[in-house]
């Protein structure tokens, strides 16, 4: 069951993670192409250290939860350098996190897409 210790995203009101006068700066046409996250996010690996997404080799270990828990990168299902992509980005406490409008993730318990994240939703993860 996902943690409820995560942060409540300090988000603004209307396009998620940007003031109401803004909009999100397209990355092109189509938000339903499978891309979660742009390659320059970042991930930290089980030793502690960061690297960007697009760094990401196969076999890497990458911390995937709150407790140290990793996963191990066994493939890139959508890894394309020349793809422009939409996403969103939910501010909280910890940082920004930047994700494809339709990726899921739990906000207060339930399992919802990004781009319905509200202003002072809990965002949780396991």
């Amino acid at each position: 069951s996902p943690s409820t210790e995560a942060p409540t995203p300090t988000v603004a009101p209307g396009p998620i993670g940007l003031p109401p006068s803004a909009s999100p700066a397209p990355r092109g046409p189509s938000q339903g192409n499978g891309v979660c996250f742009p390659g320059s996010s970042t991930v930290v690996l089980e030793d502690g250290s960061s690297r960007r997404m697009d760094e990401l080799s196969v076999g890497d270990n990458v911390r995937s939860g709150l407790h140290d828990e990793t996963s191990t990168v066994h493939f890139f299902s959508h890894r394309d350098s020349n793809s422009v992509n939409t996403f969103v980005q939910l501010s909280h406490s910890l940082g920004n996190l930047t994700l494809s409008p339709s990726h899921f993730l739990f906000a207060n318990g339930a399992l919802v897409q990004a781009k319905d994240v509200n202003l002072g939703d809990s965002l949780q993860w396991t």
